[in-house]
């Protein structure tokens, strides 16, 4: 246990925790859970290895976007502006 968490009376920890899954409740209420059709392999709440990252994908649709908004004309196709603009989306 952290010094943070030997501060706090076992009463209202009891009660944080309560008040934290009551939260992630309400953020999820409505939302349904996609079945992949996977086998869930041990349910630990441990979180899931990346294997495999493919930023190239989100890119290249942000290099679209910025072509098709017409931005590229607009800025005379000025490299450093496009690699700025999307940075920030």
């Amino acid at each position: 246990m952290s010094s943070a968490q030997l501060a706090v009376p076992c009463h209202r920890r009891a009660t944080i925790r309560a008040l934290k899954a009551f939260a992630n409740q309400r953020l999820a209420a409505g939302q349904g859970e996609l079945d992949l059709g996977l086998d869930v392999v041990g349910s630990s709440g441990a979180p899931l290895p990346v294997v495999a990252s493919r930023m190239g994908h989100l890119w290249d649709a942000l290099c679209r976007a910025y072509d098709a908004v017409g931005l590229a004309t607009a800025t005379g196709g000025g490299p450093v502006f496009r690699a700025l603009v999307l940075v920030r989306w």
